[in-house]
């Protein structure tokens, strides 16, 4: 795993996390896009494979040689423009790599979508906002809703702070592709960069359910616990009393309807905090986040988007589940050691689970943030 940093510093952490699973998408996906493309002309194969391994083995110059001379065979090639682009990258010669990204679009809409993402996440690195943006707009007009390209538009926006443009774009990645775990991860960063707390812990809870097992798994549930303490300060006044201060939602909670809800996360906090006698972290985090859940799933909300039509039934019926206690015992598997035991001592439990998350058969959907604000 990539190192890894807090999701509040999501916008660099993106650029190192995503190396292999995301952005490293047209970093390692060059390797194995289709030598089939070239079956029929084993000498342009042949010359090909041995660029490749050069690259491989980190000889980018090597590499460079091969593939000008496949580059004279097939000069429009997509292919071989887009391992000439991808060469230049990892030399870190990005006026090159966007010149020969450009080809790549142009000649072959095989390897468009990896060239997309090349040419957006070069002119990101540069500085080139405007150009970022565009370059993936242009990408997912022409070829549709590809969720790589949504989610490092995300990623572009995100780092930006254009967070309307990242929210839009990483709900597009997510309906598109579901389990893909930085959508959900990136999702969260939105959030809580804005102090949307409840939106926040959607996309949170998601991911660990994805990725329990992970550095940022640890990362993720450690926010979790700082969403629900960050709505409280607490100081011991000079009687002795404990002030409790509710800190303020952010004015787009006031106005998807979740102020309320962001409240009730504030107050179970304080309570905690007043209670002598705690539950243990673990049941504390399954009576908090259960409640937020059940809570959140009565509220009317006007708006129709990932959140109403997934991620909020999908929690409540969880939450209501007989399986909730397991759920909560496998994402903080992780986070202790007790929970850890429990989940290696309890398989059959995880695959009940599972089984009954599978039947549930929900399809999300993502809506633009101009949708969603005018209903």
């Amino acid at each position: 795993m990539p190192r890894s940093v807090h999701i509040s510093d999501f916008g660099e952490t993106m650029k190192t996390l995503t190396n292999i699973s995301s952005r490293g998408f047209f970093l390692l996906l060059g390797i194995l896009v289709s030598l089939n493309t070239f079956s029929q002309d084993s000498v342009l194969m042949e010359i090909m494979k041995r660029g490749i391994d050069h690259s491989e083995d980190g000889s980018y110059e090597l590499a460079l040689l091969e593939y000008q001379k496949a580059l004279g065979i097939e000069p429009k090639s997509g292919f071989v423009n887009y391992e000439i682009a991808l060469a230049h990258y990892q030399m870190g010669n990005k006026t090159k790599a966007l010149e020969y990204a450009k080809k790549a679009v142009k000649e072959d809409s095989e390897h468009g979508v990896q060239a997309t993402i090349m040419i957006g996440t070069v002119h990101d690195e540069l500085g080139n906002y405007n150009e970022s943006v565009k370059a993936f707009k242009k990408g997912i007009k022409k070829f549709g809703n590809y969720y790589l390209i949504w989610f490092n538009l995300g990623v572009t926006a995100n780092t930006a702070r254009d967070f309307d443009l990242a929210e839009e774009a990483f709900l597009a990645s997510i309906a598109n592709r579901l389990e893909h775990v930085n959508s959900h991860y990136g999702l969260a960063s939105v959030m809580m960069r804005q102090n949307r707390r409840v939106e926040a812990l959607y996309p949170l809870a998601f991911f660990l359910m994805l990725e329990p097992n992970s550095d940022r798994s640890i990362m993720a549930y450690q926010d979790i616990h700082r969403l629900m303490k960050r709505g409280v300060s607490m100081n011991a006044g000079d009687t002795g009393n404990i002030n409790i201060t509710l800190n303020v939602a952010s004015d787009k909670t006031e106005d998807r309807g979740y102020r309320s809800a962001d409240l009730m996360m504030s107050m179970l906090q304080a309570a905690r905090t007043l209670d002598k006698g705690a539950d243990s972290k673990h049941e504390a985090f399954k009576d908090n986040t259960a409640s937020v859940f059940q809570y959140v799933s009565e509220l009317e909300l006007d708006q129709t988007d990932l959140y109403t039509s997934y991620y909020i039934p999908l929690f409540a019926a969880l939450a209501g589940s007989e399986h909730f206690d397991t759920w909560c015992r496998y994402v903080r598997q992780n986070s202790d050691e007790q929970s850890a035991t429990w989940v290696a001592e309890n398989q059959e439990a995880l695959s009940f689970m599972f089984d009954w998350l599978e039947a549930l058969n929900w399809e999300p959907r993502a809506v633009s943030s101009s949708e969603s604000s005018s209903k």
